[in-house]
């Protein structure tokens, strides 16, 4: 369904055709897998550098948010290509999965961001050879 406005000004909901609708689907799932299948290419090839960076060194705050980011990020993608691909891929798709599906993207997002901007605010308080305490370095 799509939403159209007539000259009067009414919005009124007018059909896609069922190929157009399946070809959508089909382009979404495809897109989501080349972005999953990019992101774990990544993974693998900067896997040795991470280890040597970020595994043998000891848990502090950045590395468990480096950490989280980073693989909840795969973790997330991965998610989501599932559902995508089977559960969201067979019209007639209800509403209540479709708004679930929203709020746990909005939900994904904004963990990825705020672990992303809290590590960005805290190297730049290094940077600056600034001392703030944990709890403020958090508050975004």
């Amino acid at each position: 369904m799509t939403v159209s406005v007539d000259q009067d000004g009414r919005i009124g909901w007018t059909a896609v055709p069922g190929s157009v609708l399946m070809q959508c689907m089909m382009n979404r799932n495809y897109w989501s897998l080349a972005a999953f299948t990019f992101l774990v290419w990544e993974y693998l090839i900067t896997l040795p550098y991470e280890y040597w960076y970020i595994w043998k060194r000891p848990m502090t705050h950045i590395k468990f948010m480096y950490l989280f980011s980073r693989y909840f990020g795969l973790i997330a993608l991965g998610a989501n290509f599932i559902l995508l691909s089977r559960q969201l891929s067979h019209p007639p798709v209800p509403f209540a999965a479709c708004k679930s599906w929203y709020i746990y993207q909005i939900i994904a997002f904004w963990l990825l961001f705020s672990t992303a901007e809290a590590v960005l605010m805290l190297r730049g308080v290094c940077y600056c050879n600034k001392t703030v305490s944990w709890p403020l370095s958090t508050h975004i």
